[in-house]
């Protein structure tokens, strides 16, 4: 898990909102860093992200509120990732 992922999910969790209240401000690319761009799918119900490693490889993977909580609170620590290609799965550097 890196600092930068954290520091997203911190910024989450501290909006003290709900499901049906990121759907209404649903957007595929409210979050942008270096690393992450994704935002809140409200079919899936989850933070859809993108991650790209230190070589510029795309990942894939999603986070609900309640993971977002225990990412923040150090309950969750590892994410599941997947290429765009394949469902290849990977861990996220740093």
């Amino acid at each position: 898990m890196t600092r930068e992922f954290i520091s997203i999910c911190q910024w989450i969790a501290g909006q003290r909102r709900t499901d049906a209240e990121w759907a209404a401000i649903e957007s595929s690319d409210m979050f942008q860093s270096a690393s992450f761009c994704g935002g809140y799918d409200p079919d899936e119900a989850a933070f859809c992200f993108s991650y790209y490693d230190t070589d510029g490889r795309e990942f894939w993977f999603q986070v609900s509120l309640i993971e977002v909580a225990e990412i923040v609170n150090a309950r969750k620590t590892d994410l599941d990732l997947r290429s765009p290609e394949s469902q290849d799965s990977a861990e996220p550097d740093g």
